[in-house]
């Protein structure tokens, strides 16, 4: 057994360890990684605005320029500081489901699908749910929600992720969830 899959078994150990004696698996994010993805995204803004507005720039330059704002400016930068002033509220896995702070609560039947997204070194765990009832939570919620929602399915396949700022293998989390959904449900999750 490699040392990946040693840490691996002994976080999934822990976390079912904790479910049996607690109730719940409660996950903190990391401030630190909050901050860092936050300086990351002003940068990148800053350097997306310099290509948008520099003298003599190419249109193509000008529109991964533009491509830079969107994505870190108008998307990274508010989600991080959301996810900063929310760094109190942790991710909670209990006997019910799955709760998101100020994102969503998703039921163990209604869990579809679990995976892996990555971006550099950070990977979070993204969370696929039954269409009717994502469909059901995104008529509930906010023009740009619905936006995000769908921005983040593009790249991920998934309507739901965990932030990417956990202080857990992103990895190993992702196989502990799909086997407690698989566990409840009676089958393997896609």
């Amino acid at each position: 057994m490699s040392m990946r899959d040693e840490k691996t078994t002994q976080a999934m150990a822990a976390w079912d360890h904790e479910l049996a004696t607690t109730g719940q698996v409660t996950l903190h994010p990391s401030r630190g990684k909050m901050i860092l993805a936050l300086l990351g995204a002003v940068a990148l803004t800053t350097i997306g605005l310099a290509l948008v507005f520099g003298p003599d720039m190419w249109w193509p330059v000008r529109a991964v320029g533009v491509l830079a704002v969107g994505v870190f400016g108008v998307i990274g930068i508010p989600s991080l500081i959301r996810q900063y002033i929310d760094a109190g509220s942790p991710v909670v896995i209990d006997a019910t489901g799955i709760h998101i702070p100020h994102q969503v609560d998703l039921p163990w039947h209604e869990l579809r699908s679990v995976g892996v997204f990555s971006v550099r070194r950070t990977r979070t765990v993204t969370l696929g749910a039954d269409e009717a009832f994502t469909q059901a939570w995104l008529a509930r919620r906010s023009r740009f929600t619905r936006w995000m929602a769908a921005a983040n399915q593009t790249l991920t396949h998934d309507a739901f992720a965990l932030p990417g700022t956990l202080r857990v293998d992103a990895a190993a989390l992702a196989l502990w969830i799909g086997d407690r959904a698989a566990r409840r449900e009676g089958a393997p999750l896609d």
